[in-house]
């Protein structure tokens, strides 16, 4: 279910918002299942959870003078899984790291199973905020147009466990661009640099089996360093 608005002032500002809920019913995990209680053997399987998913989507441009834009967007989303019990960590099977919530019979093994109800949906940060704004220069020979962007991501869980192994933490990335194009559209100039201020940001943050000292490994997918470069396109 959304509902949502769409509205304009004065030409100058534009404003786009929904709120949204939605039954998620079927959403796929490979899980690791008890598959004999009595020895305790696991196996993995693809299970059918469901979750509730609900949020809001703010959207905004204004253009409080020619050749200025200025831009943002806001999302908050909250997702909890419903069902999802009972299943084995493989990475902490003993469900011994923070965030853990062991449930129901030890393994022979061992191994505690754990609960997933009220967990989050993986790779869904909880919060998104992106603010940017855009200028033109007219000039004789064409345009340029200077813009920046800055996008803040919240923390998040990259699988559906909700240990704090698995979570990602918030970052904020910075980008600019500058776009020269000449007054015969013949040719575009790209200039651009990517995380300006260098931030180290997660994509995904994973436990991997324990070391020989009895802890576990982190390992973690990394977004782009600072990156720039210059791009031209030319039309024929």
């Amino acid at each position: 279910y959304e509902i949502g608005l769409k509205k304009t002032w004065g030409g100058r500002f534009q404003l786009n918002s929904s709120v949204f809920y939605a039954d998620y019913q079927g959403f796929q995990a490979p899980l690791t299942v008890v598959l004999n209680p009595t020895t305790g053997s696991t196996g993995t399987q693809f299970l059918n959870l469901d979750s509730i998913n609900w949020g809001v989507e703010l959207e905004a441009q204004w253009a409080p003078i020619d050749n200025l834009q200025i831009f943002g967007s806001f999302a908050y989303l909250n997702t909890e899984l419903q069902t999802g019990c009972c299943f084995v960590d493989t990475a902490d099977p003993k469900a011994l790291q923070p965030g853990a919530t062991p449930t129901g019979t030890v393994l022979p093994n061992g191994s505690k199973p754990q609960s997933l109800k009220g967990n989050a949906l993986p790779l869904t940060p909880e919060t998104k905020l992106n603010l940017g704004a855009n200028y033109t220069f007219d000039l004789a020979s064409g345009s340029l147009t200077l813009g920046a962007t800055t996008t803040y991501t919240g923390d998040m869980q990259t699988t559906i466990f909700g240990q704090s192994g698995y979570t990602a933490p918030s970052n904020t990335l910075t980008d600019l661009r500058a776009l020269y194009k000449d007054a015969d559209d013949r040719y575009t100039i790209i200039g651009y640099v990517k995380n300006v201020t260098d931030e180290t940001a997660y994509q995904s943050s994973g436990l991997s089996s324990a070391t020989a000292i009895g802890t576990l490994r982190q390992t973690v997918k990394l977004n782009f360093p600072r990156t720039y470069g210059v791009e031209l396109q030319y039309r024929f």
